[in-house]
């Protein structure tokens, strides 16, 4: 009985320290496990370590680590730059312009129907005329050839009224330079009908006397973050519907930009501010927002969010009165996702890093 008691109390032992031992080992396996969104590429890793200094989680390298890796750094200079305003637009649909290409082209051509059938019959009544004057042509001949060249006068006439009117309209809607395009038949506008490029609309937020931006950027619709270079083209004189202000349109070499798609634009319009320029390089996403990697100290690179609403040339304008990135501060070029990586490695506090150096 004692025996058996004995047994029994060893084998209880025994399944509780392999319970413990289970539930230590999954513990651990789940402490370095990183975010699914950060990129573990094994050959490209670097052996750093981090540390939390004041509740912020610090990278370091050695300078060989530094080099190795293929991290660029950049100090960043002071630039001047306008402020932006975030606006909305939309791609405008080819089937609109084409439609009144079309009305154009054959408004035009009727009018030089006209224009001939009034020259022919001009002719032909100057020549009736005389001869009736000389009493070798009827009365009733005479007449029929003034009729014929009053009515084809009346069709000029009514032929030069539609195609004015269809300028007024095409200048009113698409504004001095696209309907230059339009009436002048330019290869530019086959680029848009053709779809090589896209005409963006925007409208401005105000009726102030604004001047207008010549290049902008848009946030492409399609593939998530990437900005376009819109070049401006044509100011309309019709107002927006819906806001009542004056309508933009600008040319995107973008030929995935399809007719009707809601596009957020950026446009520098704004006044004058002082701060930094951060390469496009720089910037990483994670959790939906935009970070990049500050140099703290030499080696030593902590996650910095940043706003990335003013964008330019290469980069990203980041106001100085903002406070967060400031003129002279070293960022990290190329490599940032990799010292994201890093980041989620397991973290050791300073206090600790001090223990073991003593």
């Amino acid at each position: 009985m004692k025996k058996n008691k004995k047994f029994t109390i060893v084998l209880w032992s025994l399944i509780l320290i392999t319970i413990l031992t289970t539930a230590v080992w999954f513990s651990f396996k789940g402490i370095g496990k990183k975010p699914d969104n950060v990129a573990a590429n094994d050959s490209s890793r670097i052996h750093s370590h981090t540390l939390v200094v004041d509740g912020i989680t610090v990278v370091k390298l050695s300078e060989e680590e530094l080099e190795n890796s293929g991290i660029t750094l950049v100090k960043l200079d002071k630039v001047s730059n306008l402020a932006q305003l975030t606006v909305y637009g939309s791609v405008v649909s080819i089937q609109d312009l084409s439609k009144d290409v079309q009305n154009f082209e054959t408004a035009k051509a009727q009018l030089a129907k006209s224009k001939e059938n009034l020259l022919l019959s001009q002719q032909n009544y100057k020549r009736v005329k005389s001869l009736y004057e000389k009493k070798l042509a009827s009365e009733q001949d005479f007449q029929s050839a003034q009729a014929a060249f009053l009515s084809d006068q009346a069709d000029v006439n009514s032929s030069s009224s539609n195609l004015n009117s269809q300028k007024s309209s095409i200048l009113e809607q698409w504004g001095d330079e696209l309907s230059g395009w339009i009436f002048n038949g330019s290869t530019k506008l086959q680029r848009l009908l053709s779809l090589d490029n896209a005409l963006v609309q925007i409208s401005l937020p105000t009726n102030e006397n604004i001047k207008i931006p010549p290049k902008i950027y848009i946030e492409s619709p399609i593939e998530n973050r990437k900005l376009i270079s819109c070049s401006f083209l044509s100011a309309g004189y019709l107002a927006n519907s819906q806001f009542q202000t004056k309508t933009l349109y600008y040319i995107a070499t973008a030929p995935a930009l399809s007719g009707g798609m809601n596009v957020k634009a950026f446009l520098p319009i704004g006044k004058n501010l002082y701060g930094v320029v951060v390469p496009s390089s720089s910037i990483i996403w994670y959790q939906g927002k935009s970070w990049i990697y500050s140099e703290k100290s030499p080696n030593e690179f902590i996650r910095v969010e940043i706003d990335v609403n003013n964008p330019v040339d290469d980069g990203f304008f980041v106001a100085e009165d903002k406070g967060i990135i400031a003129p002279g501060v070293t960022v990290v070029k190329n490599g940032a996702q990799l010292l994201l990586s890093e980041e989620f490695t397991p973290a050791q506090s300073s206090q600790t890093e001090e223990g073991d150096n003593d």
